[in-house]
Order: C-alpha cells, then structure tokens, then sequence
C-alpha cells in the first residue's frame, strides 16, 4: 500500500519491523523543531498543518492507522498536539503511544504565567489581519523563539497563509482539553521547554499513563534534540 501526500510518499513495506511514526507539525514553524526526531525515524510520516483543516488531518489519520500493523506512535508538536487531543476526543484511533512536544490542552494563559494571556492573543490575531503576513511570520517567529536568536534557516513553510493561519489561531483560542489529556489511556510523553514562553506545563499526577519530561535550555521553537532524542528513546523502549 502507498500513502500519497503532496510532501511525502511512503510504502508500506518500507516501514516492516520499525515503529510507523505520524507526526503532525506546529503553526507557521512546520517542521523545524522536530528535525532530530525526523532524522532519527527515516521512514516517518508528516502532516503539515498549515496546508490542511482538521477534517483532513482527521480522515488522514484514520487511514493512516485503521490496518496497522506495527506499533503507531503519534507526535505532535505545539498545535499538532492540540490537534491529537480532539480526535482522541471524538473518535478511536488505533494507535500505541503518543508524544507531546511543547504543547498543551489549552493555549491561553490560566494564571500559572505560561501561555498567552488572552487580551495578547486578540493583538496576535489583529496583527495578522494589519500586518503583511511575511511580517507576521517573523513576529511569530520571535515568540516561538525566544530568548533565543532566530535560527539562520528558513523555518516559514511556503504552504501557510493569512487564511490557513487565521484558521489555527480560532482552533487554538477556542479549545479546551484539558479534561481529555487527564484522561488519556495510551502512554503518553510530555515534553517541555523550559523557556517556552507560549506553553503551558501540564502535570496531571494522577494520569499514570502521563510521563513528563523538562527540555533544560530550550525554548518553543528550538528544543535541545539530543535530550529530546534521548527521552524519546526512553519512552519508546520501556
């Protein structure tokens, strides 16, 4: 069986014997924290957000693991996580474990000084109508990235637009899933940048099925991916 999607092409029989990998991007950044991971799992599958609604990433994901036959791990980075945690809300996917990279259920600051406070999210969303979107991107660049310098490569995936942006900005205002993250069944891997500006950390102690792990000098956007690689490891092997 082939699997066609304009950015990937993968066969089944390429993946025998290793974990079939679905992972699932962030907004505007796309792909660019998630490179270790890439690298690491070759035969991987990617969803870009910032071409799809969630309709699609939906039907896409049910026929990606309705006939697997090996362990389905599910990574979502920033919005990909929020993305996985809806359709956990609504529907039954087959799959073994899941992975949450600096995301959250609920994106809107709560008092514990992550997130972005609402009255900023509404001047976020202003800015995208006012400004020119490359300017945007930049702004939301530096958010994601911050402390930190912005990396030298170009991380703005070309498919993102006013639309499909303005889009994932409602979806990430308007839900809260906390309730479905707590009550999660498969094992689940949350991973945190210590200096993610735009996350929440979410604990939930009384989950067993939730492990959470705190990336040391890392931000949103650029989490340090050799200790990502390594909690990865680890969560995948136990």
């Amino acid at each position: 069986m082939t699997i066609n999607n304009p950015y990937h092409q993968i066969t089944e029989q390429t993946l025998t014997g290793e974990p079939l990998v679905i992972i699932i991007g962030g907004l505007l950044i796309n792909d660019y924290p998630l490179r270790g991971i890439m690298e690491h799992f070759p035969h991987h599958r990617f969803i870009d957000i910032n071409n799809n609604d969630y309709n699609q990433i939906k039907i896409t994901l049910q026929t990606l693991t309705v006939n697997k036959q090996r362990q389905c791990v599910l990574v979502g980075y920033s919005t990909g996580g929020l993305i996985i945690l809806k359709l956990l809300s609504e529907t039954s996917l087959n799959i073994d474990k899941i992975i949450l990279l600096n995301s959250t259920p609920y994106f809107l600051a709560d008092g514990h000084g992550q997130g972005i406070k609402r009255p900023d999210f509404e001047k976020l969303k202003l800015r995208l109508i006012k400004q020119p979107f490359a300017d945007f991107c930049s702004y939301f660049h530096q958010l994601c990235f911050y402390p930190q310098l912005l990396p030298k490569q170009t991380i703005c995936t070309p498919s993102a637009t006013t639309d499909t942006t303005q889009y994932w900005l409602d979806f990430l205002q308007h839900h809260d899933l906390r309730n479905v993250l707590a009550g999660v069944t498969q094992p689940t891997l949350l991973l945190y940048s210590e200096l993610d500006v735009i996350s929440q950390v979410n604990h939930f102690n009384d989950n067993r099925q939730l492990r959470v792990r705190i990336l040391n000098d890392s931000t949103h956007g650029y989490p340090n991916q050799t200790k990502l690689l390594n909690y990865i490891t680890e969560f995948l092997n136990a």
